[in-house]
């Protein structure tokens, strides 16, 4: 592949695309690591940030805490203790899903793909039968890692899925 083709195909790629494809940049071929620089100074080409909050440790740590301790009181005021370890649990999933993909969050289909995981996950802590009282760290941690790597997967299918779509629309 020529330099030029490089380039041509580099114009065609979104920002996401572009943005993953400048995180293994070293492991381009020089000709294709030339054609990228270009088209990053082209675009004027900025990547995509977490926000301020998600990269400090202590300031995430802080808004997910805000966020959830609201759940966890009402939980436990409506006498529902039990389900305060679950509802921990999936959010900090959540928490950690929404970061490892922030680059996505310009999409409509990420938003709607973690409203639905969010709505099946709201159904499941509901309906299952969740025992009350002190559940070991290991199991909490290894649910947590498992709902993260299931969501990431499920959001991958769907950014896959999306992207065929729309070079299915390019085509035509």
């Amino acid at each position: 592949m020529s330099g030029e083709s490089f380039q041509e195909c580099y114009k065609r790629l979104t920002d996401d695309e572009l943005s993953r494809l400048v995180d293994v940049r070293k492991d381009l071929v020089p000709e294709a690591a030339l054609a990228l620089d270009r088209e990053v100074e082209r675009r004027h080409f900025k990547r995509a940030e977490a926000p301020s909050w998600a990269r400090n440790p202590k300031s995430f740590g802080l808004v997910l805490a805000l966020i959830v301790l609201p759940f966890i009181i009402s939980l436990k005021a409506f006498g529902r203790p039990e389900l305060v370890y679950p509802v921990m649990a999936a959010s900090i999933a959540f928490a950690f899903t929404i970061r490892g993909r922030w680059e996505l969050r310009r999409h409509y289909w990420f938003w709607a793909t973690i409203g639905f995981l969010m709505l099946l996950h709201v159904t499941l802590i509901l309906v299952l039968p969740w025992q009350s009282g002190w559940v070991p760290a290991s199991v909490t941690m290894f649910a947590s890692i498992v709902d993260f790597g299931i969501m990431l997967g499920i959001i991958g299918l769907v950014e896959k899925l999306n992207n065929k779509e729309l070079d299915g629309k390019s085509a035509i």
